[in-house]
């Protein structure tokens, strides 16, 4: 005999019961090994009589189980449970009771429309049950069982589920309340505060530029500005020049000068500060230092590097320098020194160069001089010169002449 219940067991949520439809079974001829349509007009539903006695149990009367084996032919079972979209499955299975071997089970719902086929378990004799609780999905779920001797002998349905939120991606936000309902993302990030999570929007920072090709993914640039080249963009990039100085304290932010040169001391750097390019700066005169003793000097230099010409000579302690390339210039406005602006357009000379010590090439020089207004006593001289090989000859900062003036034109 043969005897197949629908038995749907939903557990009880805060809510109330589920609210799960389970059709009758019903019941199909087959005669092949293809399972039937589901509108298939050869199923018939389970009503009383002598194959149904209600319309959940289904009684088929077989021969004896020792006589299963000489039957031939398929006849299939199915039965539909439709789920709704607040519920979460967490038991679905199929348990089988009979004698007969080589039954199946197949489940066709969205997630597998043409049928899943369930390998495992195999059925054997006594009782067999089919976990499907991973297949299974919101709507219709179809569960059809193929028995080809005709010896099941219990067959029943049981699945078990919470109502509440539905949680695709079981990051513990609700799909009605998450910016990424297949994407896990707790903090639900959404720097573009587009309504879609950073995690699954492709344009996090909505600036029209993909995040695939966007050199600032978190921060709108659709300019998509690279000063340094370094495939990050300015606006998110900490050392916009490269420099190895971070922005944040870099003089010259979009420059690269490592060294931070900032010769009039405005906070801004030499290299990306606006230099007159038309001036000169003519005078001489002398320090004094401990050091070095008395330091003197004489020179008519051009802002322009590349106007002639330029010419700078200092002498201390029987050792001269002569200049004989002058290769950076910078002039502009010191703002220690009024009045602002400068009558003759900049105040403070800054410059590199080569040049011959003691009648020997490869020395260097670097000075600032400034002209703070006549007569001259609180102009300035900063200077450094190096041999050939690198080392310091004389070196003075920032010292006021003790004779002489500087005359910025």
């Amino acid at each position: 005999m043969l005897l197949m219940s629908s038995v749907f067991v939903p557990r009880a949520a805060a809510d109330g019961p589920l609210d799960v439809a389970v059709s009758p079974w019903e019941t199909h001829p087959g005669g092949s090994s293809d399972i039937p349509p589901e509108d298939d007009p050869g199923w018939v539903e389970c009503t009383p009589g002598e194959v149904c006695e209600d319309p959940d149990t289904i009684v088929f009367y077989d021969p004896s189980p020792s006589e299963c084996t000489d039957l031939t032919g398929t006849i299939y079972f199915q039965q539909i449970v439709t789920i709704p979209s607040d519920v979460t499955v967490t038991t679905f299975a199929l348990d089988v009771q009979g004698d007969g071997l080589g039954v199946s089970v197949t489940l066709f719902n969205s997630l597998y429309p043409a049928g899943q086929l369930e390998t495992s378990p195999t059925m054997e004799y006594g009782t067999t049950t089919w976990d499907l609780s991973a297949e299974v999905a919101p709507g219709e779920n179809r569960v059809v069982v193929a028995q080809p001797e005709n010896c099941l002998a219990f067959t029943s349905v049981r699945a078990e589920g919470t109502t509440g939120p539905i949680d695709t991606d079981e990051d513990t936000v609700p799909d009605d309340a998450d910016n990424c309902p297949a994407v896990a993302n707790v903090d639900q990030t959404d720097t573009d505060g587009d309504g879609l999570g950073d995690l699954c929007d492709t344009d996090d920072d909505a600036d029209g530029v993909p995040d695939s090709s966007d050199s600032c993914t978190l921060i709108p640039n659709p300019g998509q500005e690279d000063s340094d080249g370094d495939a990050l963009g300015d606006v998110c990039d900490t050392d916009d020049d490269n420099d190895g100085v971070p922005d944040a304290d870099d003089n010259c932010q979009f420059v690269a000068n490592p060294g931070q040169r900032d010769s009039d001391g405005d906070g801004i750097g030499d290299d990306c500060e606006l230099s007159v390019s038309d001036g000169r700066m003519t005078g001489g005169g002398r320090i004094d230092t401990d050091e070095f003793g008395r330091v003197t000097h004489g020179f008519t230099l051009r802002c322009d590097t590349s106007d002639e010409p330029q010419r700078l000579e200092v002498n201390w302690a029987r050792h001269r320098f002569h200049l004989e390339a002058l290769t950076w210039s910078f002039c502009g406005d010191s703002p220690a020194i009024g009045p602002e602006p400068p009558a003759a357009g900049f105040d403070l000379f800054a410059g590199q160069g080569t040049g011959r010590l003691d009648g020997v090439d490869g020395a260097t020089v670097d000075f600032v001089f400034t002209d703070a207004g006549e007569p001259g006593s609180n102009d300035t001289m900063a200077i450094t010169i190096r041999d050939a090989g690198g080392q310091i000859v004389v070196q003075a900062s920032g010292l006021l002449l003790r004779g002489g003036n500087h005359q910025a034109h």
